[in-house]
């Protein structure tokens, strides 16, 4: 007995593949390419507590590009389930989603802590991205919370708040 519908599961995949390769061919990105040295040397002046740096090379887009690969991004869409498809799962698929689909790898899932913003006070722990861009020639680090598409600029020694919560990094990976 057969339980996979083969004509459902190849039509699926076919029309996934050439929707991947549409969507690519919408954007014109002409990524600059940074060494492991140079973004790790970048990201120690944040002084995050810990990373974890996959690859040789990062591939690097203007906040342009990023702001019209998360307007089309449809991770943010999928329903919250708690434990199934929470805060680690929209981190992680949104940086696996722009390395899929755009060859990126400058939008780290990182994972953290986020507290009130008003009282201080913890909320728990929880994952978002930290995403690399750049603007006029310089690195920027862009604070990405995938479940709202939501972002801010990182800001060294500030409090990193999007809506009612501040954002603290235990943890970052580039991959």
């Amino acid at each position: 007995m057969n339980d996979v519908n083969q004509i459902a599961k190849k039509l699926g995949r076919l029309l996934i593949d050439n929707g991947i390769k549409m969507i690519k061919s919408a954007f014109y990105l002409k990524p600059v390419i940074y060494s492991a040295s140079e973004i790790k040397t970048f990201l120690d002046q944040f002084n995050f507590p810990s990373m974890s740096l996959s690859d040789e090379k990062y591939y690097v887009v203007n906040w342009n590009d990023w702001k019209n690969i998360i307007e089309q991004d449809w991770i943010a869409e999928h329903q919250y389930m708690t434990d199934k498809f929470d805060c680690d799962d929209y981190a992680l698929n949104f940086s696996g989603y722009a390395s899929y689909v755009f060859d990126l790898n400058s939008a780290g899932a990182c994972y953290g802590t986020i507290y009130n913003k008003d009282t201080g006070h913890f909320i728990g722990g929880h994952a978002f991205n930290l995403i690399l861009a750049l603007e006029n020639g310089n690195l920027i680090p862009y604070l990405y919370e995938p479940m709202t598409r939501k972002y801010t600029i990182w800001v060294k020694g500030q409090k990193n708040i999007l809506d009612n919560w501040e954002y603290r990094i235990n943890w970052i990976l580039l991959y």
